[in-house]
């Protein structure tokens, strides 16, 4: 299946993500801090990250993050978590190439698995083809 980066600072929420991912067959690390998910990304190439768009505990915020992974030139699919209003984070987003944007607190779990193995599967074409973007915000 696919490997996936977590940006996550809720342990509890990481890990129902992990469990789901885990069961679903794919090989997930997760990272509570922005720095660590961007050591894991220019160590190990992964197919998709899902991006928490708060982090409270460490006072960060993951757009900053995905805007920082973009100008260092990693372009694999991200979809962006959110406990706020969905339309609000894609305006946030815009520009920034994010695969989707999902609501973290009614998360359905054949959704997520939906959603990490299309922004996979886009990442696994777009190298196979040699294309510099990496989708869309939808």
């Amino acid at each position: 299946m696919s490997r996936v980066l977590i940006l996550e600072d809720d342990n509890r929420y990481s890990s129902l993500l992990t469990y789901l991912l885990k069961e679903a067959g794919h090989e997930v690390l997760v990272a509570e801090r922005t720095d660590a998910a961007m050591n894991a990304v220019e160590e190990t190439p992964f197919d998709a990250v899902l991006v928490d768009q708060w982090l409270p505990e460490s006072g960060e915020d993951g757009i900053h993050f995905i805007a920082d992974l973009r100008r260092r030139g990693h372009r694999m699919g991200v979809v962006l978590l959110t406990a706020l209003i969905p339309y609000d984070a894609e305006e946030r987003v815009n520009g920034l190439d994010v695969w989707k944007v999902m609501d973290k607190v009614n998360v359905e779990s054949d959704h997520l698995l939906r959603v990490v193995e299309e922004a996979s599967e886009f990442t696994r074409l777009r190298d196979e083809n040699g294309s510099p973007s990496a989708g869309t915000s939808r």
